[in-house]
């Protein structure tokens, strides 16, 4: 064992030993912390008394504890879910695996296309695809804004 090893050893152990030592004695009067005495039931954190186990005394528990408050985030509404129709072909991109896009008519706009029919929308179809875009969604292929399908047709 190196010198470095041993004195962490050390150092832990005698950590370790003194909050060992400290566990039995109370703060003011550094001995032992004596047991409560009282004639009436002791009571949980939800308010039931809890008999003594020997019937020499109640027992009594400490108050609960509280722990700090968490701050949350505010709440993000989800993205709308409105539904788009798209005309356009379907093009097959070689990414990762191959992917179904749909490039838009008039605005050359490439959507990445999530689910639908495969027999329809095929590479190079021009379809007409009634959908969700998925704007809370990242993709594998990320070849354009992810468009889940809810209808398309060929046209």
């Amino acid at each position: 064992m190196s010198a470095r090893t041993a004195a962490i050893v050390a150092c832990s152990a005698a950590l370790l030993a003194a909050g060992l030592a400290a566990c039995g004695k109370s703060p003011e009067a550094g001995g032992p912390t004596p047991a409560p005495t009282s004639s009436s039931p002791a009571a949980t954190a939800s308010g039931v008394p809890v008999p003594s186990p020997s019937g020499s005394g109640p027992v009594v528990s400490p108050p609960p504890r509280t722990r700090p408050s968490i701050i949350k985030s505010p709440q993000i509404p989800p993205p709308a879910r409105d539904q788009s129709t798209v005309v356009g072909t379907v093009v097959y991109k070689e990414v990762e695996g191959g992917c179904l896009g749909l490039t838009e008519d008039g605005t050359g706009k490439t959507y990445e296309l999530v689910g639908g029919d495969h027999k329809i929308l095929s590479a190079g179809a021009r379809v007409r695809v009634v959908g969700i875009l998925r704007t809370d969604m990242a993709t594998v292929c990320q070849i354009g804004m992810p468009l889940q399908v809810v209808s398309a047709e060929r046209l």
